[in-house]
């Protein structure tokens, strides 16, 4: 099948269902002609470092057009024929955004990995496993994104990969979710999206890419920032471009670009060793949104993605015509400058001559020198004459060069004595032996009960030592000196646990401590851990008897005053009264309140007759619990008005009064 040529501007449309099949895969070797010795350093997050460079491969329209192999894929009609090997059930199409047209909604459940995990498989929609590959597709993430607080925090998005995980291969699987790419095995490319405190203070949505590659990917693959950000509540453009190295080489490139503008570049990669040529390549798009690592999503929250484009190679693009520029004329000769690969013992330089001009033959080198120093020292390159376009190379001992300094090098082509080309100068840093890992200890947690404290923490190594002696140190919070108890076991041989039980009589209760846990070699502490707290437990105080006053219901013949024992706290049994007294006259009445003896919470009352009382006269009043003569309890002073009596014949007769006593 052959699918449109490309519209660079990004309008343009597969021809529907037809598949494409190549046979005569092409035998050049073409490379992209990197321009720019500016490299802009990217924050690595994993393994390795990888650098930028701000021009190189910074414009993708100057190679494009020479793809052998192109489809767009939109979510307007049937996009699931492009995809195999779905997993998750949150996706969906949607035409509410500003794009226009249908977009994929991926929708992430709270605690949920998986919106969705589809394959794009060359073979399937090509007929072939490209050597390079470019991907672009639009991303949005709503003003509500909300990231993880575990790890990244954040989503794996679509790159290309050749992991070998599905299907029937003679090789793999390799190269993602912690199987370390060898170089036989396979290897990945995802862009992945991440808080801003992992991408260097980027944001509000950081990015980065995890490559597994058998150079230096490490067990869960490089992990290198990109120099840009995306905004939430608007639509971004995202490119890709793999290039795979030519077998058994370190010359594999992986570019990424966002709204047109790169953002990271590895160079010098190895996915592939001397004869898997034919079996490794780019396998597949994995167009993976798994929320992880191990975190999953944190809220209900979606993204979306729309306009997939992909361009192909069964090569390399080719931006080189031999030694004549597009006029036919001889070009300049020209030379790159490679990669190097650095280990304790030897390290190799790596360019490509990309063209001699119009010279038969010319001399290959490597100049270098210790980075900020004067003079440059050089090296003849294998081959040394050359007379075509050919990788370059030169090993030189690590006995020549000081042990973890850096060193800037550049290739060059020699007509005579006189330099007639120059790559661009790179840098790299000699071996140096790491140092011997110290001992190391954390404090852990404790357990506060009634009768004891333990204390926790964790030794992570002992270091050269042989054997090391494991103390707790506490001491009252804000006081001078600390006091130590061994911990268990005493003396540590190797990474373990170690605890330590007080008892609660060493210490003074309700009490704030600080403790932290150390590692000494004799008398000298060798390591410790952060200082934490505790507070030691706290019996509860008794609760105390409580009373409160109720309200007062007047009548023309009696007055009725109410209360409520909330609690005879620890005592057996409590007298109940209400004490009285006329407004602002100077002391109190009493009366034995109903119950009298109380045991437990009750309401509680007493009605007194109006003969008690002056007619329209304002008294005071509050309920009360005595323990024998000790008054234990008191409630609110509350007050009421006795009803008016129009035809009082007492008014010259002072009433009875019938209570207890005063106080």
């Amino acid at each position: 099948m052959a699918r449109d040529r490309p519209i660079l501007d990004g309008n343009s449309s597969s021809t529907g269902d037809e598949r494409r099949t190549t046979d005569n895969r092409c035998n050049r070797r073409s490379y992209l002609k990197l321009t720019s010795g500016a490299a802009v350093a990217a924050a690595s997050l994993g393994m390795a470092t990888t650098t930028a460079s701000a021009t190189a491969g910074s414009d993708p329209a100057a190679y494009l057009e020479s793809a052998d192999d192109y489809n767009h894929v939109s979510f307007d009609g049937n996009w699931e024929q492009w995809f195999t090997n779905t997993h998750g059930g949150y996706v969906s199409t949607t035409t509410n955004h500003s794009r226009g047209g249908s977009a994929l909604r991926i929708d992430w459940p709270t605690g949920e990995y998986y919106g969705a995990t589809m394959e794009y498989l060359m073979d399937e929609n090509h007929g072939y496993q490209p050597d390079s590959g470019h991907v672009r597709y639009w991303v949005y993430f709503p003003d509500d994104w909300e990231f993880h607080s575990d790890g990244l925090g954040g989503t794996k998005l679509p790159g290309f990969a050749g992991t070998y995980q599905t299907g029937d291969h003679d090789i793999g699987p390799g190269g993602y979710g912690g199987r370390p790419s060898d170089g036989t095995n396979g290897w990945s490319s995802r862009l992945f999206n991440c808080r801003p405190d992992r991408a260097g203070g980027r944001g509000p949505i950081g990015l980065g890419s995890q490559v597994y590659h058998a150079g230096d990917g490490g067990e869960h693959g490089a992990h290198p920032t990109w120099d840009a950000a995306l905004e939430t509540g608007t639509w971004h453009r995202i490119d890709q471009y793999v290039e795979m190295n030519t077998p058994g080489r370190e010359d594999g490139v992986y570019r990424g670009w966002v709204d047109g503008d790169l953002a990271v570049e590895m160079e010098g990669l190895y996915f592939r060793d001397e004869g898997y040529g034919d079996l490794i390549g780019i396998q597949t798009l994995w167009a993976m949104f798994y929320f992880g690592g191990d975190w999953g999503s944190p809220v209900d929250q979606h993204m979306l993605f729309d306009d997939l484009e992909i361009w192909l190679w069964n090569d390399r693009p080719d931006l080189s015509d031999g030694n004549d520029d597009e006029s036919g004329e001889p070009t300049e000769p020209s030379v790159s400058t490679g990669g190097s690969i650095v280990d304790e013992t030897a390290i190799e330089l790596t360019g490509e001559v990309e063209t001699v001009g119009e010279h038969d033959a010319l001399e290959a080198r490597f100049y270098f020198r210790e980075a900020g120093s004067d003079g440059w020292v050089w090296h003849y390159a294998g081959p040394t004459d050359v007379t075509e376009p050919t990788s370059i190379a030169r090993t030189m001992s690590s006995d020549e060069l000081a042990e973890g300094s850096e060193y800037e090098y550049y290739a060059s082509l020699i007509d005579g004595s006189e330099q007639v080309a120059t790559g661009e100068t790179e840098t790299f840093t000699t071996f140096e032996e790491e140092a011997e890992e110290g001992p190391s200890v954390t404090t852990g947690s404790t357990e506060v009960t009634d009768e004891s404290v333990e204390l926790t923490g964790e030794v992570e190594t002992v270091g050269e030592h042989d054997a090391l002696e494991a103390r707790f140190y506490f001491r009252e919070a804000g006081s001078d000196g600390w006091v130590w108890h061994y911990a268990g076991p005493t003396d540590v041989t190797e990474p373990t646990s170690i605890t330590r039980t007080m008892s609660s009589d060493e210490l003074a209760e309700g009490s704030e401590y600080e403790y932290y846990a150390s590692l000494l070699d004799g008398s000298e502490q060798v390591a410790t851990g952060e200082t934490e707290t505790f507070t030691t437990f706290e019996e509860e105080a008794e609760e105390g008897p409580s009373v409160t006053t109720g309200g007062a219901e007047v009548t023309d013949e009696s007055v009725e005053l109410t209360g409520e024992v909330e609690t005879v706290g620890e005592h057996d049994a409590l007298e109940a009264r209400f004490y009285f007294r006329e407004a602002g006259s100077g002391g109190w009445v009493w009366h034995y309140a109903g119950p009298t003896d109380v045991t437990e919470p009750t309401s509680i009352a007493r009605t007194m007759s109006n003969n008690e009382l002056e007619t329209g006269a304002e008294y005071e009043y509050y309920a009360s619990l005595l323990d024998g003569a000790n008054r234990v309890a008191e409630g609110s002073v509350q007050a009421f008005t006795t009803a008016d009596d129009e035809e009082d014949t007492e008014d010259d007769e002072e009433r009875p009064n019938r209570g207890r006593g005063q106080t």
